[in-house]
């Protein structure tokens, strides 16, 4: 029988142990790193220690193999050069990368959310954008004009992320051109069914960073995922063509290495094994960008798809919920004033969808229709009304990096519907 004490731990990118949580006991003795291949990243370290509790060796190995977030070697040469990651036009690169702090400008990242069509009918959608037909859709001309106001707000980067399929938008093409045009980063975010090698050569040639999902790699499985036109061959084909056409946009800066290409994977307990084969795929010329379910829009009606029978896997995905994002840095991922993590888009950015609505994050659909409207008003008064919107739910809520992410988001949306005017201000 031992007594134990249980602290989490994670191998971050640098190289460098970051205590996920423990207690200010003192520490008698330390068992770990266990020298294991293929150790997990983040798992439980178990301590000697006095307490009260009484376990079993059989539990204590039940504890670590049911908190099993990745499976990856910790034998690492301790002398080798420590090569970061960041993604180009996230907060990484700007700070960490190119040196320019975050916060100077009003806004540092403009969001645009192209309308509510997708040829995709995936399960775990943000925006349920299926069961929603747009509404009165911004002309081309007004979204020039935004881009362009952005940009002397300080806007540095362009993400085109929903609430559609970005590819199937038909003024794609020049909205991008007009950003590459105004010296911003673009980015956008795509199911990959219509980056066809035409269309990521022209992404190519206009400096965009390119986020793909991919939640698993089993082509049955892929399909049930995400319905309506997803063809796991076409998704394949797709990427093997981008790798090649983006291999040389690849290089290391300032002690990182600079990706245009990102995977990006939700995950859940449904799909949580494929963490490690995913991670894999990308190798070293994709960027693994892995984030928990937002219990929002879809996902929230197919809850009971994302179940997971097998309590080890379970646990392991509830640990992954409140620690993964600082053992995998999400690409999104920076931090408040305060040193908190917070997502750069939504803590530095001003988010706009496909009818010109402000919204209070670029995914938070529910709220979108009571800050205002860039077709009425200047960019600068609306993202003053963001700001006090956005303080108002991080002094009142505790929540993780991700507001849509947390169950502190739907608590907050309760207590604004109506109070919102009174918060900002009006």
């Amino acid at each position: 029988m031992f007594k134990v004490f249980v602290l989490y731990f994670a191998l971050t990118p640098a190289g460098h142990f970051s205590v996920l949580q423990g207690s200010g006991l003192q520490v008698a003795s330390f068992l770990g790193p266990l020298k294991i291949r293929n150790f997990p990243d983040i798992t439980m370290v178990l301590v000697i220690k006095e307490l009260k509790t009484t376990l079993s060796i059989k539990y204590i190995f039940k504890i670590l193999l049911t908190n099993l977030i990745s499976m990856h070697s910790l034998e690492k040469d301790p002398e080798a050069p420590r090569i970061q990651k960041a993604v180009k036009g996230m907060a990484k690169y700007f700070t960490d990368v190119e040196k320019i702090p975050l916060g100077v400008s009003d806004i540092d990242f403009l969001m645009i959310n192209t309308p509510p069509y997708c040829n995709f009918s995936c399960i775990k959608c943000f925006t349920d954008a299926e069961s929603r037909g747009a509404v009165e859709p911004l002309p081309l001309n007004d979204w020039l004009r935004i881009i362009s106001e952005a940009k002397e707000m300080g806007a540095k980067n362009v993400s085109i992320l929903g609430e559609g399929e970005p590819l199937i938008f038909e003024p794609i093409k020049k909205i991008i051109s007009h950003i590459k045009g105004e010296d911003m980063i673009p980015m956008i975010a795509t199911n990959a069914h219509n980056l066809t090698p035409e269309m990521t050569d022209f992404l190519y040639q206009n400096n965009v960073t390119i986020g793909f999902s991919l939640d698993t790699l089993d082509a049955k499985e892929y399909q049930e995922f995400c319905r309506g036109d997803a063809d796991f061959g076409i998704l394949m084909d797709n990427i093997s063509y981008a790798r090649k056409r983006f291999s040389d946009t690849l290089e290391t800066k300032n002690g990182f290495k600079l990706y245009r290409l990102v995977l990006h994977m939700t995950a859940t307990p449904q799909n949580f094994h494929w963490f490690r084969k995913l991670r894999d795929f990308c190798g070293d010329d994709i960027y693994f960008d892995v984030q928990p379910l937002a219990n929002v829009g879809v996902a929230e009606k197919y809850g009971d798809n994302f179940s997971q029978e097998e309590e080890a896997l379970e646990e392991s995905y509830e640990q992954f919920q409140k620690y993964g994002h600082r053992a995998y840095p999400p690409m999104v991922l920076a931090e408040t004033d305060d040193k908190q993590p917070t997502c750069c888009l939504f803590y530095y950015g001003l988010a706009i969808n496909h009818s010109g609505e402000i919204m209070f994050d670029t995914h938070a659909i529910e709220p979108k229709n009571a800050i205002g409207s860039a077709r009425e008003l200047p960019l600068q008064e609306l993202n003053m009304r963001v700001k006090k919107l956005r303080k108002y739910f991080l002094e009142n809520f505790e929540a993780g990096y991700c507001p849509v992410r947390d169950e502190a988001y739907k608590k907050f949306l309760e207590l604004t519907k109506s109070d919102i005017n009174k918060i900002i201000c009006l």
